[in-house]
């Protein structure tokens, strides 16, 4: 009778160091899971912020190439060098908003100054300006695909801390469903 019993007592502990070990592991693979694609979430929107600081690093150039060529552009510098503050400035005082509503301001303003400048043709076949237009319009791509690799790592986020087992255990963590960018180009 004692055998049977301790027997028994074994199975049960057996059962539940079995059963509470597959608790665990999926707690920590769960736990690993939200935690990884977080921290892809935060890397895609610093890829973001690289590369807007790429463009905005490229305006000087294109400041120092205007005022090479003329000086009917000194307002249009002015403007240029001002909303470049204005975006450094948000970076500094943080947030997504800031950043956004001062390069969505930047970039209907540079989009406007490349058709002014395309009237003129002395800046717009030179070299220089041709070199540097070709930059700013690469790094405007490179901006866009940072944008779609962020909603992705978003998206992957999203559905991870909806669905079972993250939606138990995100709140815990303090996670919430991310925003998706809507930094969008201008249209006009």
């Amino acid at each position: 009778m004692a055998s049977s019993t301790s027997t028994a007592l074994i199975c049960v502990g057996l059962t539940a160091l079995i059963i509470g070990g597959g608790f665990a592991g999926f707690y920590f693979l769960t736990y690993n899971s939200l935690v990884t694609t977080r921290w892809d979430v935060d890397l895609k929107l610093q890829n973001i912020y690289t590369q807007y600081q790429r463009k905005y690093d490229l305006i000087p150039q294109l400041i120092e190439i205007v005022e090479s060529y003329t000086s009917l552009m000194t307002e249009w510098i002015t403007n240029l060098t001002a909303l470049r503050t204005e975006w450094l400035t948000a970076i500094a005082q943080g947030g997504v908003d800031g950043p956004a509503n001062a390069s969505g301001e930047l970039d209907q303003y540079l989009t406007l100054f490349i058709a002014t400048a395309e009237s003129y043709p002395s800046v717009e076949f030179d070299e220089l300006w041709v070199d540097l237009m070709a930059e700013i319009t690469g790094t405007e791509n490179r901006i866009t695909n940072a944008k779609l690799d962020y909603n992705a790592a978003i998206n992957r986020f999203n559905i991870m801390v909806s669905t079972f087992p993250g939606i138990w255990l995100a709140p815990s963590l303090g996670y919430t469903p991310g925003m998706f960018t809507t930094w969008d180009l201008p249209t006009s």
